[in-house]
């Protein structure tokens, strides 16, 4: 994970770091989850999220979140208008085309069969075996995949 996108409604200032905490794990028990890395940047688009709230982007350097969750909680503070914290958590398992919390030879097999080139036929942001996002699927994406064999992301229940 190097970025996440918050939309908020009613955006009373600008956020900073200090207004949202930001935790990783990968188990089912958020609440003993170690404190992420900080982002390296915070950035809001005035209505430019759903229904015309503001997006807030935060990024974090490349593969400073890998093979485990985020959690992040939007506090309520005087920058972010609520009343009360929200939070969200994303997953992140490199190499896990099939997307069921394993790197295996499956998800290996899925990139064979996917193959896409820039001048036939690119992969687009949605397609799930470009593990590094050059629009390729073939051998740097099976290298990936092979690179993570056996990594999981346990599955959670939000609490």
């Amino acid at each position: 994970i190097n970025g996440v996108m918050v939309d908020i409604a009613n955006l009373a200032g600008v956020p900073t770091a200090g207004d949202f905490t930001f935790k990783v794990g990968n188990d089912s028990a958020p609440a003993g989850w170690a404190t992420a890395p900080a982002p390296s940047s915070i950035t809001v688009r005035a209505g430019a999220g759903a229904s015309g709230s503001d997006r807030v982007s935060i990024i974090w350097a490349d593969n400073a979140i890998a093979n485990q969750w985020l959690q992040v909680t939007v506090l309520a503070a005087a920058n972010t208008g609520l009343s009360a914290p929200d939070v969200f958590y994303w997953g992140n398992l490199i190499g896990d085309a099939g997307g069921d919390g394993d790197v295996t030879p499956s998800d290996e097999i899925m990139v064979r069969d996917n193959p896409h080139t820039l001048s036939v036929n690119a992969a687009t942001i949605t397609e799930v075996c470009d593990f590094n996002r050059d629009r390729k699927v073939g051998p740097t994406d099976a290298i990936i995949v092979r690179d993570n064999g056996g990594a999981q992301l346990q599955f959670i229940t939000v609490p």
